[in-house]
């Protein structure tokens, strides 16, 4: 699965026509892969945060992006359960530091809103797509936002002349 994955990345980046689905190398057993992947981590929670994977979570973040929509799709179905197995995990294991976990990265999750971004200009997305999306960007930009309210740098220290000064 691994190196499908990565062969349909390097197709994509060395191929110069992308304009016609049908013809963009390796998408199909990518596609493919990714399904027998979900299903997997149906099967296996805890898998999603094996550190071994984590290129694989590169790559489907990478995929956000791709021009073969079954490919954005399954990559959009896919993230969207890592954030629900880290929701479920953190409210059962209090004691659990989200930075640890890939895709809560801040620079992750900021990759992440930004992909999501570009795909909501796209005009090929149905509403279902859409409300993924929608839901998808909401939690990156959350886990961010989350993360700001953490470094010291961030904090508010006074409100002067109804202004917010920030700590230096």
């Amino acid at each position: 699965m691994r190196r499908i994955l990565q062969s349909a990345v390097i197709a994509l980046t060395h191929e110069q026509d992308i304009s016609n689905e049908a013809v963009i190398p390796w998408w199909k057993e990518a596609y493919y892969s990714l399904i027998m992947l979900e299903k997997i981590l149906h099967q296996f929670h805890n898998l999603c945060f094996a550190s071994y994977l984590e290129d694989i979570w590169e790559t489907i973040c990478e995929f956000l992006l791709h021009p073969h929509l079954w490919l954005r799709n399954i990559s959009n179905r896919l993230v969207p359960f890592y954030f629900a197995v880290v929701t479920k995990t953190c409210n059962e294991n209090k004691e659990m530091s989200m930075e640890i976990l890939f895709l809560m990265r801040p620079s992750r999750l900021f990759s992440i809103a930004a992909s999501l971004c570009y795909q909501l200009k796209a005009l090929l997305i149905d509403d279902a797509a859409g409300a993924l999306i929608m839901k998808n960007l909401v939690f990156s930009i959350c886990g961010l936002h989350s993360f700001l309210g953490k470094n010291e740098y961030m904090k508010p220290r006074k409100l002067i002349g109804g202004e917010l000064e920030l700590s230096q």
